[in-house]
């Protein structure tokens, strides 16, 4: 490809993710989660923010403030109900 006059190594590019997911899957699968929770958590600094989020398909929309990611991973909402955590879903 050829971006700002200068040519790029698709190949490299491409071989350079594959080494950083598969490094990833290594440490998820030694540790879980656990390795990885501080970085998302500081993805989300300061992101307190309202958001949509659906549980399940042609679940409620559940609207709420997201808080953060616990240690399980799951994410944390506030809403009217208070706080939850939730497993699996996606936000909208």
């Amino acid at each position: 490809a050829d971006c700002c006059q200068k040519v790029v190594d698709l190949d490299a590019v491409f071989f350079a993710c594959l080494l950083q997911l598969e490094a990833g899957m290594k440490r998820f699968e030694a540790d879980g989660l656990k390795a990885d929770l501080p970085q998302l958590r500081a993805r989300l600094v300061g992101r307190d923010r309202r958001v949509r989020f659906e549980a399940a398909v042609d679940a409620p929309i559940i609207e709420g403030r997201m808080l953060g990611i616990d240690d399980r991973g799951r994410l944390l909402l506030r809403t009217d109900g208070g706080e939850q955590a939730y497993a699996h879903g996606r936000l909208i």
